[in-house]
């Protein structure tokens, strides 16, 4: 398989994909855009439990990851405000960012944490500490064959070792701001949001944080 970014979302005025795939998603709900990451750019911002808002990305032959992936993206807190696995609203709860039928990111706005499922005995990696609102923070999540790693801020903050390859396989695509069955509505902000069929090394993570990409 070709080693390529399969879906890179710029979020300037719009959700159109600048990869060479043009994975066209659709919006559900609306929207705003704000200041992007850079100063110059756009980001899209997402309204939480007042405006559920998400982009539903469809499935595309180019999402058969083998055991390589890499999300990335830059995420600013704008309310802690979500609800717990019951569905209680509360003033600090859980918040999706991504879901698709093999990867899955949830933020834990009362832990501080943003947290990443993967099929693999049901792991789970975490990135973050403390997530503070109003502030971007850079989250890029690195599977492979052997390991799976998280990095905040171009930095490496836990890592998983595997002793058998993880089946990324999928014939699905992904929710982006909130669960497909509209659990957990992200009440934040996302800028350059990555897809890559491979395992990024520490190296390239660290440009993507540096250059604000």
């Amino acid at each position: 398989m070709e080693s390529k970014l399969l879906l890179y979302l710029k979020f300037e005025n719009n959700i159109a994909d600048s990869s060479d795939n043009h994975i066209n998603g659709t919006l559900i709900g609306g929207v705003n855009y704000e200041q992007g990451v850079d100063g110059s750019g756009k980001a899209i911002v997402l309204g939480g439990l007042s405006s559920p808002d998400r982009i539903s990305i469809p499935f595309d032959p180019s999402f058969q990851f083998s055991n390589e992936i890499t999300i990335s993206y830059w995420l600013k807190i704008n309310n802690k405000r979500g609800t717990d696995g019951n569905g209680n609203e509360k003033t600090e709860g859980f918040h999706s960012i991504f879901q698709g039928s093999k990867v899955s990111n949830l933020l834990y706005t009362n832990w501080g944490n943003s947290t990443f499922y993967y099929p693999s005995n049901n792991i789970r990696l975490q990135a973050g500490g403390i997530l503070n609102t109003h502030e971007w923070v850079h989250i890029s999540y690195v599977i492979s064959a052997n390991s799976a790693v998280s990095y905040v801020n171009g930095v490496k903050y836990s890592e998983n070792s595997e002793a058998t390859p993880i089946d990324l396989s999928t014939s699905s695509g992904f929710s982006i701001g909130r669960q497909a069955d509209n659990w957990y509505p992200l009440d934040g902000s996302l800028d350059n949001f990555r897809i890559y069929n491979r395992a990024l090394n520490a190296n390239e993570v660290k440009s993507l944080y540096e250059t604000k990409q």
